[in-house]
This record gives C-alpha cells, sequence and structure tokens, in this order.
C-alpha cells in the first residue's frame, strides 16, 4: 500500500503539479531517446515495441537485436523483424541460430534475409540438376551429368536426347539453362548410327573395292591386286577392309570387292576349282581364262559338239549330225543324224541321206556317227511311192483291199469290190449307201476310180439302198423334180382354203371343214401327213365348209358383245408360256415337243431367242426355216416351257412346229404375262396334228389382244369384226351418260345435263333440257358479265366475280382475273378501284394519289415507260403515263407532254 501510495503521489504531481518529469509514449517502431522528449525511428541492429516512457538520460524502448540478426533495417517492431544476412551457398539450417551452414548437395541457396525465428533459404535443384556440389547459390549452379552418347538438346530441358547421326557426345556437366554437349564429327566420318559419346566412334562409310589406308584421312584407296576390299564403316582413327586373295588369285585388276572377285591366269587343259587343279574331264574344255575364285575353269561342250579329256575347246560334229543335242558329249560317236520319214543312211560315216526307193519304206531314225540307217519292203495291202516321207508303208484305205500283192507303189493299185446298192461317192472315198433319190449297182473299183450311181427321175422316188426307183402315190404328182429321197417328197397341192385332215393321210381329199383356221395359199402337202395351216386367234372362228369359207384371215370372225370393243390385233408380253395334255404317241411324258418363234408376225427377230430364263426341259428356241429336231424342246406336264423375253414385246403371232411324227397333240394352249405370275391365255385349248417329216414347217398361232368393256360415258353396240380389225367405243353426247360395258347412252332427266360429251353421270342443272340425248344446247352467254344460262359456266369478266348467279363488281381492295368465279384480297394496306380494268390482275392492288379533288390509283408493279414513280414508306408505286389525253394530271418529260393515268379510266 506504501508503495501504490508512493506512485500515486508521483503521478499526481506530474499530472498536476507541473512537475520537471514527463511521460511520452511512442508507437512501435520508435523509441525514446535519451534526454529527449519525442520518439526516434527505432536504429539498425535494434527492434522497438513502442510504449510510453519518462524521459531519462538513457535510451527508452531500445532492444538489440540477437546476435548476427543485425540486418534488418531500422523502424523493427518486433524481435521477428530482426534479420540475418546468409552467405551465398549458406543457409540457417536452425531456428534462431546465427551459425551458417554450407548448402548441401542437389540444393542451391541464394544469399536472403532470414527472420529470426525463421531457416535460411534452401531450394531443390531442378530434376536431374543434381551433380554441382555443395555450396551452390544459384538455379545456374545446379548441374545434369550427360550420359555418354545423349546431350541436353534446349536449355532448361530435364531430360538427356540421343546423339544425332554424325555427332559425338561425351558425358559432361551440363549447367541449368544451357544446352549439352553435341560436337559434330570429322569431315567425311559422319556415316552410321546415333547415340556416339566419342571421336573414334564416328565412321566413315567406304564404297566396296576401295578401303583407307591411313589412319583418320577420309580418301578411299582402290583396292591393290591380290586383295579384296568389302565396303565397311570404318571408325575414326581406324582403316578400311582390306583382306588378301587366296594363294595363287593375284592376277585380277585392282578394285575387287569380295573374294569372289580375285582372280587367277588358268592353264589350258587343266580345271581350277579354288585351290584344286585336276585334268580337265571328256565332255568339258577348259580354256586359258582369268578365272574368279569361287568358280570352276570347266566349261561344258553344248549342243553340236564334243570333247575328251583334257581339251582346251570344243569339236563340232560331222556334217549334219547334229540331232543330238545332249550336252557334255564325250566323243564322236554320241554325235548323231535324224534321219527323216523316206530317206536312210546308205554307208557307214555318210555325211548325207539317200530317198527311199518306191515299195519301200525308210521310217525316220537316230544314226549315230559311223553306223547305218533300216530299208523295208511293203507287203500286203500296203503301198509307199518312191521318196515318201512316212514312217511305214500306207494301207489301202478301207474298201480298197482286194489286191495283197507286195511292193505296190502307188494308191492307185488299190482296189475295191462294191455291193449292189452301194457305191464310191468321191475318188477315193468309202463304200457309201446309195442315197435316197437313186440307186447303185455292184462294179470293181480301183482307188482313184467313181462306183455307179443312176438319179430318179420324174414322179419317181427311191429311200437309200435302193435297187430302183418307185412311182409316187396316186394324185401326189404335183412335184416333178428328180431325186425325190422319200415317198413324203410326193407331193399333194390343195387349193386355197382347203385341207388335209389327220383321218384322211395319204388320200388326195382336199377338204374345207369348219373350224378356227384359215389357208390364205395352196396347201402343198407331203404324202403321210395333214396340211398345215394357220390358226385364228382365241375368240374368232372361220365357219362354214366352203375353200372361200378358210381362204384368208378376215375368214376369223368374232361376235364383240354390245359395251365392248377390240383395243389391238397384238398383246404385250414379258412372258411366253405353252402348255398340253399329252399325244397321241405317248400321253405320260412329253405334252409337247416343239420348237417356237414368236413376234409380231412370225418373221424378222425371235423374241425367244434373247429369252433370259427359260423352264422347262431342254427348252430352246426355233430358228426360223431351220425347224430340226435338235431345236426341239420337251415340255413336262404341269410345267410346260416358260421363256422370260427380258423386257415387254409386242406380240402379234406364235409360230410353232411339233414334233415331227405324225402324232396329235391335245389341249395345246399358249399363255402370256407381263409379270409371269398372272398369265392369260391367248390361243387354245386346240389340238395340233404334226406332219410325219423332218425338217418340219412352222404354223402360225395367231395372236389377238381380248376385248374389253367400254369406260363409263362412252358404248358400243354388237358387232360381227374379222381378224386383224380394231374397234372403239363412241362418247356418250353431251346430254346423256352411260355406265362402263354399255351398249347405249342414257338420256339425262329434265333439269339437269352433262358438262361435255363422254360422262358418266348428270351433275349440272340446265332450265332448256329436253331430255333427248342427241339434244346439244347453247353454252353460256353473256350479258353485262351476267350469265343467263348456266349450263355451261365459263367464268366473270376481268374485276368481277361470281356472287349467287351473277358477276358482281369484287369491291375496293380485291382483284379477279378474265374468266374466274372468285376474287382475291390486295395485301394489307394496298386497294382497288374495285371492278373492271382497274382490279383484273394482282398488278392493279397499289395506293391512291390524291390531285387536287381527284384521283390517281397507283400500281404495284410498273406497265408503261416512261411511269410515274412514286416512293411510299420505301416501296415505289407507279402511275401509267400516256401521250393521250387522259387524265387532269400532265408531265412534261423531255420535251413530251405525258397525261397520267390508271386502269379504270
Amino acid at each position: 500500500m506504501q508503495s501504490f501510495a508512493r506512485f500515486f503521489t508521483f503521478l499526481f504531481i506530474v499530472l498536476f503539479s507541473g512537475s520537471a518529469f514527463a511521460s511520452v509514449t511512442c508507437d512501435p517502431g520508435t523509441y525514446l531517446s535519451a534526454n529527449q522528449s519525442e520518439c526516434s525511428t527505432c536504429t539498425a541492429g535494434n527492434y522497438c515495441l513502442g510504449g510510453t516512457f519518462e524521459t531519462s538520460a538513457s535510451d527508452q524502448g531500445l532492444t538489440v537485436c540477437p546476435t548476427g540478426y543485425d540486418d534488418g533495417g531500422t523502424g523493427l517492431t518486433a524481435q521477428n523483424e530482426c534479420k540475418f544476412q546468409t552467405t551465398p551457398g549458406y543457409w540457417i539450417g536452425t531456428v534462431n541460430s546465427s551459425t551458417e551452414i554450407i548448402c548441401s548437395s542437389k540444393y542451391y541457396c541464394p544469399s536472403t534475409l532470414v527472420n529470426y525465428g525463421s531457416n535460411g533459404s534452401r531450394i531443390y535443384c531442378p530434376t536431374n540438376y543434381d551433380d554441382g556440389g555443395t555450396g551452390l547459390s544459384a538455379i545456374e549452379q545446379c548441374k545434369f551429368l550427360t550420359y555418354s552418347g545423349y546431350y541436353i538438346l534446349n536449355a532448361n530441358d530435364t531430360a538427356q536426347t540421343v546423339c544425332p547421326s554424325g555427332y559425338y557426345c561425351p558425358s559432361v556437366y551440363v549447367s541449368y539453362g544451357q544446352t549439352g554437349d553435341k560436337i559434330q564429327c570429322p569431315e567425311g566420318y559422319r556415316a552410321g548410327s546415333t547415340g556416339y559419346s566419342s571421336e573414334n566412334m564416328c565412321r566413315l562409310q567406304t564404297t566396296a573395292g576401295y578401303y583407307i589406308d591411313t589412319a583418320y584421312s577420309t580418301t578411299q584407296v582402290i583396292c591393290p591386286v591380290g586383295y579384296y576390299c568389302a565396303a565397311a564403316l570404318v571408325q575414326y582413327g581406324s582403316l578400311g577392309s582390306i583382306s588378301a586373295c587366296p594363294t595363287g588369285y593375284i592376277d585380277g585388276s585392282t578394285g575387287a570387292k569380295t573374294r569372289n572377285d580375285c582372280q587367277i591366269l588358268t592353264t589350258a587343259g587343266v580345271n581350277y576349282s579354288n585351290l584344286n587343279q585336276t585334268v580337265c574331264p571328256a565332255g568339258w574344255y577348259c580354256p586359258v581364262m582369268l578365272l574368279n575364285y569361287g568358280n570352276s575353269s570347266s566349261l561344258g561342250c553344248l549342243g553340236q559338239t564334243y570333247s575328251e579329256a583334257g581339251a582346251s575347246e570344243c569339236t563340232p560334229c560331222p556334217t549334219n549330225y547334229d540331232d543330238n543335242g545332249a550336252n557334255y558329249k564325250t566323243s564322236v560317236t554320241a554325235c548323231r543324224l535324224r534321219t527323216t520319214n523316206g530317206t536312210y543312211v546308205a554307208n557307214a560315216y555318210d555325211t548325207t541321206t539317200t530317198p527311199c526307193p518306191p515299195g519301200y519304206v525308210c521310217p525316220y531314225g537316230y544314226i549315230n556317227y559311223g553306223s547305218t540307217g533300216n530299208i523295208e519292203q511293203c507287203t500286203g495291202a500296203t503301198y509307199l511311192p518312191g521318196g515318201a516321207t512316212t514312217a511305214s508303208c500306207y494301207p489301202c484305205p478301207s474298201p480298197y483291199t482286194y489286191d495283197t500283192t507286195d511292193g505296190k507303189s502307188s494308191i492307185s493299185q488299190c482296189v475295191a469290190q462294191t455291193n449292189d446298192g452301194t457305191y464310191i461317192k468321191t475318188s477315193g472315198g468309202a463304200l457309201t449307201t446309195c442315197p435316197a433319190g437313186s440307186f447303185c449297182p455292184s462294179v470293181l473299183v480301183n482307188h482313184g476310180s467313181l462306183g455307179s450311181i443312176t438319179q430318179c427321175t420324174g414322179t419317181t422316188y427311191s429311200e437309200a439302198g435302193a435297187a430302183s426307183c418307185t412311182d409316187c402315190p396316186s394324185g401326189y404328182n404335183y412335184d416333178t423334180s428328180d431325186g425325190k429321197t422319200s415317198v413324203s417328197k410326193c407331193i399333194l397341192n390343195c387349193p386355197v382354203g382347203t385341207r388335209i385332215l389327220s383321218s384322211d393321210i395319204g388320200t388326195s381329199n382336199c377338204s374345207s371343214p369348219s373350224g378356227n383356221w384359215f389357208n390364205s395359199s395352196t396347201a402343198l402337202v407331203p404324202y403321210g401327213s395333214v396340211s398345215l395351216v394357220s390358226y385364228c386367234a382365241n375368240g374368232f372362228t372361220s365357219s362354214g365348209n366352203t375353200p372361200s369359207d378358210h381362204d384368208a384371215l378376215s375368214d376369223c370372225k368374232m361376235s364383240l358383245p354390245g359395251g365392248t370393243y377390240l383395243p389391238a390385233t397384238t398383246v404385250q408380253a414379258n412372258y411366253i408360256k405353252i402348255t398340253g395334255n399329252g399325244n397321241t404317241t405317248d400321253s405320260d411324258n412329253k405334252v409337247v415337243e416343239l420348237q417356237a418363234f414368236t413376234s409380231t408376225d412370225g418373221t424378222g427377230t425371235n423374241y425367244l431367242a434373247y429369252s433370259s430364263v427359260v423352264t422347262g426341259t431342254n427348252a430352246t428356241y426355233a430358228i426360223n426355216g431351220s425347224w430340226l429336231k435338235s431345236y426341239y424342246s420337251s415340255c413336262e406336264t404341269g410345267t410346260g416351257c416358260v421363256w422370260n423375253l427380258g423386257s415387254v414385246k409386242t406380240i402379234g403371232s406364235f409360230k410353232i412346229a411339233m414334233h415331227t411324227d405324225g402324232s396329235t397333240y391335245h389341249d395345246v394352249s399358249i399363255y402370256t404375262s407381263l409379270d409371269g405370275v398372272a398369265w392369260t391365255q391367248v390361243i387354245g385349248p386346240i389340238e395340233i396334228t404334226t406332219q410325219n417329216i423332218e425338217p418340219a414347217v412352222g404354223e402360225f398361232v395367231l395372236i389377238s389382244a381380248p376385248f374389253e368393256s367400254c369406260t363409263s360415258g362412252t358404248f358400243s353396240t354388237e358387232q360381227i369384226i374379222s381378224q386383224g380389225t380394231t374397234t372403239t367405243c363412241t362418247d356418250c353426247i353431251t346430254g346423256s351418260y352411260s355406265d362402263v360395258g354399255a351398249d347405249s347412252c342414257i338420256a339425262c332427266q329434265d333439269g339437269t345435263t352433262t358438262s361435255a360429251d363422254g360422262q358418266s353421270s348428270c351433275d349440272t342443272l340446265c332450265p332448256n333440257n329436253t331430255g333427248d340425248p342427241t339434244t346439244t344446247w347453247d353454252v353460256a352467254t353473256w350479258i353485262n358479265n351476267t350469265v343467263n344460262n348456266i349450263c355451261t359456266t365459263i367464268g366473270c369478266g376481268g374485276g368481277y366475280y361470281m356472287d349467287g348467279l351473277e358477276c358482281s363488281p369484287v369491291g375496293i381492295g380485291y382483284w379477279s382475273a378474265n374468266g374466274s368465279n372468285s376474287r382475291t384480297a390486295c395485301d394489307t394496306g394496298l386497294t382497288t378501284i374495285g371492278y373492271g380494268l382497274g382490279a383484273d390482275e394482282s398488278g392493279d392492288c397499289g395506293r391512291i394519289l390524291h390531285f387536287g379533288n381527284d384521283k390517281i390509283y397507283l400500281r404495284s408493279d410498273k406497265v408503261t415507260t416512261p411511269s410515274l414513280n412514286i416512293n411510299i414508306s420505301g416501296k415505289t408505286f407507279y402511275g401509267n403515263m400516256t401521250t393521250d389525253t387522259k387524265g387532269s394530271l400532265r408531265i412534261t418529260s423531255g420535251g413530251t407532254k405525258y397525261s397520267v393515268y390508271d386502269d379504270s379510266m
């Protein structure tokens, strides 16, 4: 309490007594200097916490920084602001220590001011730059120890790059921020690979046949004689590749590249094989030559040459002994002459051949030098002319073997014996059966001569091997040409419109039975056959039994029902099918055996020949005019024959020839199709009886489009038409109508009519309709743009539209074209005069120009040139201009006076 009293007394004295003792408050970083009444900045090496101090003879509030931490400057406010200035390459390793530690390896320590209570600055060197030692003070002192053969490509790279070709890169220390060490190889020694680490790894590529004779030289020297120099990569400081040639192989030239380029000069007749030497073998020769190592000096005697042992050259075979082409012949006796057929070697060692004599054969052979050839006499039924080039005697050809004596020298000495009914057809030919149409006697015939043959004449015939000719049957005497070969060549001539039926085969009873057939020309009928006829198309028949009922296509007639018409005499088809139901010969297997030819008229291009798909056994097509059995197709039951024509064709006929066996084919039918799915029967079923001859002659089966129903609005009456004609339906006249398939038109009821001919109903009011379908009515007439007859409405005049039953003005802001029944509104903001010429097109829509008390309607498009152009709200409108006096607005342009007008004026 006493102390507090004393302090209070002191404070009281200071504050109130006016005593010499005073207090001063200093901010942090300042202190009260001795005997001063104002604060001062804290001095270097000290720190000042600040506070209130009494003036004194000593400094107040000034504290000395710890030892060494005297580099913080002035005005420090706390102890931790005291700083230690480190030496470059050193750092403070312990907090508050004033002892510096050398910067350790892999770090660098720049000189820094370290605050009391902190560590010094120690910074890691960049990746891989860890080989600079200790005491580093800057990042540039960090070093990267490169591998041998690598270098630092770019400054500050932390990875090595392999040394490029043509350079070497030793292991070096590279300071951070520097590049590595890449040293160019010496001139010329820049070949080889990458990654070289020293100068002696640099390489020079020598050329084969050259080498480096002096270390470090870049000059290549040609390889000397007796040596070979392979191409090599030579290290800097080394010599190139040079090797001595094998023993004795020192006779070549300089520049040898390999051991096999080394050469030796050989001795005649001696074979060298690398380092071995022997006598040259027979069949070979050994000349003096420069021989490469690895080769043999013996060369084969080839072709027509030979040699004995020790030869230095080959010897040619004797003249003409050139047939043995085998190589390596060891003796002259191996030389061989080849005789040709018809020659032989008469004496040993002859070098020419001798022709074979007549009656002898000298076959070709191979004769060794010193030998002779062979010769043999022809025997029996053989012969050979002198000098014949053949390997054997010629046999007398059959049947020329009658004479068997030896030594025949000519084929004419060969003899044949003919029989009755045979003859020699050609000089030296074989025995031939006497052909039909002729007969032949029996004779002896030397080769080269002909036998006897006589032709049948007039109305006679003969078959093959006949001894005499036979007369044609009675009535079949139309053909009087010579050489008829069978009774079927005897011809009966039936008049136009007649035929021979199957029941009359073999007779001359030409008749005209009723049926759907016709003959427009005379029928030439071979004996034993029926007549060929043309068949009417489906739906057409030729009735009657007189020739005039069957002598033309027009005899094929059809009763065309009312309400139908025949559109065409042809059909359109992409597919054609023919079927049948057996025949009188074979009813269980082959339904139809046929040929076919189709086009518009059965001639010209056969469309079946271009079929891309054919079904049916062996289905083919006919060659028009050549109806041979080899062209026939078999169409099986249930399948028939189908041809794909490849595209839609116009078909008017089907020319058909059945198998030539005289059979009657049942229910033959022909179908056409556009898609191969839906089929239309165009012929049949009919029966066809075939002629029993070959080649057959095709019969026409005519095809016509089926009749169709008249369309609504048309009609037709029942009529008889001939094949080859077409019909049409007639339009019902105005005031009448019809349904599909009508045979007459129906009159419209009172008060209605049709708008034109050919209508299917009456749907138009007409006050003057009389109900008579043959009557016509007036078309609409116009009086002041009003229709007074609305049987046919044509439309109103321009600027008017149909309002009820009258044509009325379209109204302001509308327009209509001439002939229109309706009106069209102008775009928003545009208008028209509302009637007539001022409202008959869209261009009349525009704006109004007020001129005094007058109005001029401007258009939205330009009509006259010149015209008055007025821009309203960015859009131009046009007033028509004319030199005629029309409007009250006049304009003078270019010296000419114009009047501005609108279309209604």
